[in-house]
């Protein structure tokens, strides 16, 4: 997980409660190594994420001191993951995406400010605030629309799918999920594909719609055994297939 967390806040160079996260305190133990293989404890994974934590805030202060904006707010992006993904504060998550955001609007990087807007969407979603998750991801859409980044409104679309399925308004889904697909296909981009698959597969069975779910499960394993689709995919994908009990 925590390897998960580092690389994704790294790989985001585009960019709730103040305070460090409360956590049960754990008695410390040492690494263990065992035929050279060494075993490292939650507890130390915990401090880890923790120190992380505070340096990125640490950071964050200091590039504002130096007047470096568009770094402060890549720095609360990187914390506001960590709060979603690391300690599950989505409060405070949404805390760090709203400064990175207005950071972003101040030096009026439009295709940042899309990005955040996508991403409090989907912050907003795990909270199961359905109509806020809503209306950030549309907004989010309007600003990849206004820098004609088309690959941002279908990634957009998958999000906001995803949304209106959870809320059960299948219709809707359905509507965003096929402007999403029809974009990926004349992109040829195999591994979108898979994903709007994927996410089609649970809609259709939701809706009942089994011929359709059982097209969609037929093209996604026809399309695994190309090169392209990860296993990790392959592996969620087959995942979804068994919470469903589909065969």
């Amino acid at each position: 997980m925590l390897k998960y967390i580092l690389l994704t806040t790294a790989i985001i160079l585009t960019a709730c409660n103040e305070g460090n996260p409360k956590k049960e305190v754990q008695k410390p133990v040492s690494t263990v190594q065992t035929n050279k293989t060494i075993v490292t404890t939650p507890s130390v994974i915990q401090n880890t994420v923790e120190e992380t934590l505070l340096n990125y805030k640490s950071e964050a202060a200091d590039y504002l001191k130096q007047s470096k904006r568009k770094r402060a707010g890549i720095t609360y992006l990187n914390i506001a993951k960590l709060y979603d993904e690391g300690f599950n504060q989505l409060d405070s998550a949404l805390v760090y995406t709203d400064s990175a955001l207005a950071i972003s609007q101040q030096v009026k990087d439009d295709l940042q400010i899309a990005h955040l807007y996508k991403y409090k969407g989907s912050i907003n979603n795990k909270q199961q605030d359905y109509k806020a998750a809503q209306s950030n991801i549309k907004q989010a859409i309007n600003f990849y629309k206004k820098k004609n980044y088309l690959r941002g409104v279908a990634s957009a679309q998958h999000d906001l799918a995803q949304v209106y399925l959870n809320e059960g308004n299948y219709n809707q889904s359905e509507k965003q999920l096929s402007q999403a697909l029809d974009f990926w296909k004349v992109k040829e981009d195999v591994r979108r594909i898979y994903s709007v698959n994927g996410l089609g597969v649970e809609l259709y069975h939701k809706m009942g719609n089994l011929e359709k779910m059982n097209q969609l499960i037929d093209q996604n394993r026809e399309l695994a055994k190309g090169e392209e689709i990860h296993s990790f995919m392959k592996n969620k994908f087959e995942l979804v297939l068994r919470k469903l009990a589909v065969e």
